[in-house]
């Protein structure tokens, strides 16, 4: 066989290089263009960029811990965070530590290891480490999905500032134009990256995303100065998740109490025959017959019509798309009539119209009323009063409840067909409605107008974003550009997506597909599969443990190894049949009255780690013993919820306590709460299976170190 050429071309030098100048050198001694396909900082090759960040993180890790001499202020931080019920803690804390908190030379963690010469990094590594050493919490407006991991972006914190890219297949495959994200940011030769997670921010009525960032900030204590106030964002990142989502919850509840949301009944009883009430309604044009619904019908109403609100008809800011709004329902049963609707003021002019069409007909004997806003405000979760800044409270959103109706088309339409063909209609509409937002000029009008102008590109932009969300929940294409266009908004002329797979309103994707979360590791699903594989009874046992727990550093490096290698799930899966491991089959059964479908999932990647970590590739691994892992975690579970009372300290107590590799569990631990906001949708857990999984995982690491222990292998049955 000849030998393997390995040299390069290397547009960077202009010549021949080897691989290992080429590996030593890019991005560092060389300026390695965005299209080399050797540069694993392009973008096309951001898998590759995944696994060094990936290594790189847990290098981090273990350099904090091992130059610091005492670890407990580290270790409390690290508790506190993960028992925290904020996603954004265990990230927002390791990212102080790594690039912001200073020693008494005024060096970071990452300063202070680039003077050492960045022991025990490639070059890769040392160029990653560099550039997040860059990070800043930035405001980005999104402005445009190029591709399926490519996104343009708008730092509102910094507005001379050009849009720039950033790579990332998560917020590619969800973000809308103008979603406004707190994000973590940092700059790599040919894109942005974010790091960790981000927080949206909510609309809030006239305040665009940077007053109410600007606001919040000067509220909660933000230095004047710029090198300052960036410090302070990445110090305080957990409190502006707070503070903003404590002020969205009370604008909601003001909003929510100045709803005319009052569900009204008004009964009556009849004085006269049926058919002459029927006639005086059927004379009547503002009048249509309808039908009562089942609960109607059991209350003893036989008839029903609607009444509707003819003076709503050309008001200003109230286009339909051709619907006729609804004043209330009126029924008919044996010797009784009723009105109901939503909302005091239609009610009583229902009441007024009917009983001046009925006249002595009928004869008025009650009214009840619902107040649904008020209820629904007293359920809106209270925050944190003092992180709310009053004037962010300012003018609450105004909502005007109404039902109209429109007559059913030639064709028959799905219900998103003719929700798609209203919104066309209201857009059509959009540029000559005039607005009370914009003191009643129209669009059209303010288009043209400087001190308008700013409120109408946050209207319009408010309706650029819910047109993408729809689109993406539907699996439509509709465009709102010709809108932009029309009113000459240029600032506003950003492409639209491309076509995605579909999410639910709750963020589920509809269709089959791999989008993973960049900063994890998920597979796109466990794929377990039926294929038959024979225990190999050839393999040599695992080696048993030692008599000490493993170490933090030793239980990390076996964490990191642990799915080496493995190229897919299915792969793992193998591998574990062909040891003879049955422990997915005793967890599965152990967990399924604690963790759903989606939970166990989610759980199964940090199983299979806690597995390989104590089982490497090509042993025979123990049996485990579903009866006692059973009786083991019953009494972990009974534990669970006095440990959560006791705070962080009595949670990390608990789990370690009895935990035979205290370390492995912690490590795992960590990534387990660390990894939740950033997993896909489809498989994240709720806050509330953790615990479960932390017990679960727990009673595992056990069962298999005794397994070890004691020489429990596969083929012992």
């Amino acid at each position: 066989m000849g030998k393997s050429n390995k040299r390069r071309a290397c547009p960077a030098a202009g010549r021949e290089i080897s691989s290992a100048e080429c590996g030593e050198s890019r991005q560092s001694g060389y300026a390695c263009p965005p299209e080399c396909v050797h540069n694993p900082f392009a973008a096309v090759n951001y898998t590759r960029l995944l696994e060094i960040e990936d290594v790189l993180d847990r290098k981090l890790v273990l350099r904090l811990r091992g130059e610091t001499p005492d670890a407990g202020p580290i270790d409390r931080g690290l508790r506190e965070a993960i028992a925290s019920k904020s996603g954004h803690a265990q990230h927002a804390f390791f990212s102080w530590q790594f690039f912001f908190a200073r020693d008494g030379a005024g060096l970071t963690c990452v300063e202070r290891w680039e003077r050492a010469g960045f022991p025990g990094l490639s070059n890769d590594e040392r160029v990653l480490v560099r550039a997040k050493g860059r990070v800043q919490v930035r405001l980005v407006e999104i402005r445009a999905v190029l591709d399926e991991q490519r996104v343009r972006v708008a730092d509102l914190l910094t507005p001379g500032e050009p849009a720039f890219v950033i790579v990332d297949r998560s917020l590619a495959a969800r973000a809308c134009r103008c979603d406004t994200l707190v994000a973590w940011c940092y700059p790599l030769p040919h894109f942005g990256r974010l790091a960790g997670t981000a927080i949206s921010v909510p609309a809030m009525g006239k305040f665009s995303p940077e007053e109410i960032m600007g606001e919040l900030s000067r509220h909660l204590g933000m230095p004047a100065d710029e090198a300052g106030a960036g410090r302070w964002r990445a110090e305080q990142f957990v409190r502006i998740d707070e503070a903003l989502t404590a002020t969205a919850h009370e604008r909601r509840r003001a909003m929510l109490r100045g709803i005319d949301a009052q569900w009204g009944v008004a009964d009556y009883g009849a004085t006269g025959p049926a058919e002459a009430g029927r006639k005086r309604l059927e004379g009547e044009a503002a009048v249509a017959p309808d039908e009562p619904n089942d609960e109607d019908r059991r209350a003893g109403f036989v008839e029903a019509w609607v009444w509707f609100d003819e003076a709503a008809a050309g008001t200003p800011g109230s286009a339909t798309a051709g619907g006729r709004v609804v004043l209330g329902t009126v029924l008919r049963g044996d010797g009784k009539w009723r009105l109901q609707g939503m909302g005091m003021e239609k009610l009583a002019r229902l009441r007024a119209a009917f009983e001046a069409r009925m006249g002595a007909r009928v004869r008025f004997t009650g009214e009840r009323r619902d107040d649904i806003g008020e209820q629904m405000a007293l359920k809106e979760p209270a925050g944190d009063a003092a992180l709310v800044p009053p004037r962010l409270l300012e003018e609450p959103e105004k909502i005007l409840l109404f039902t109209s109706r429109v007559d059913r088309p030639p064709v028959a339409l799905s219900p998103e067909q003719m929700m798609a063909g209203a919104r066309g209609e209201e857009l059509r509409r959009f540029p000559d409605v005039a607005l009370p937002a914009l003191d009643g000029r129209t669009p059209r009008a303010a288009a043209g107008d400087p001190k308008l102008r700013p409120e109408l590109v946050r209207l319009v932009k408010q309706r650029m974003q819910a047109l993408d969300a729809d689109n993406l929940r539907t699996g439509r294409m509709d465009d709102i550009n010709g809108l932009v266009r029309e009113l000459g908004l240029t600032e506003l002329d950003f492409p639209p997506p491309p076509p995605r797979a579909r999410f639910d309103a709750r963020g589920k994707r509809d269709e089959a597909g791999d989008v993973s979360d960049d900063d994890t590791e998920w597979d796109g699903g466990t794929e377990w599969g039926d294929e038959p594989v024979a225990e190999d009874r050839t393999r040599r046992p695992a080696e048993a443990l030692p008599d000490e727990p493993l170490g933090f550093e030793e239980a990390a490096r076996r964490l990191d190894e642990a799915l080496a290698g493995f190229a897919t799930a299915s792969e793992r899966l193998v591998e574990m049949k062909a040891n003879g491991a049955n422990i997915f089959a005793a967890v599965d059964a152990l967990a399924a009255d604690h963790l759903d479908e989606q939970d166990f999932q989610y759980f199964t990647t940090f199983l299979l780690r806690a597995w390989f970590a104590l089982v490497p590739r090509g042993r025979r691994g123990p049996r485990v013993r579903e009866h006692a892992m059973g009786a083991a975690l019953a009494s972990e579970l009974a534990k669970v919820k006095d440990w959560l009372k006791g705070g962080p300290e009595v949670m990390n107590a608990a789990i370690r306590e009895g935990c035979r590799q205290p370390a492995l569990m912690e490590i795992l631990t960590a990534d387990i709460f660390e990894n939740v906001n950033e997993a896909p949708k489809e498989i994240r857990p709720s806050f509330g299976s953790l615990p479960v999984m932390l017990a679960v995982m727990k009673v595992v690491i056990n069962e298999v170190h005794d397994g070890l222990r004691a020489g429990r292998q596969t083929d012992a049955g």
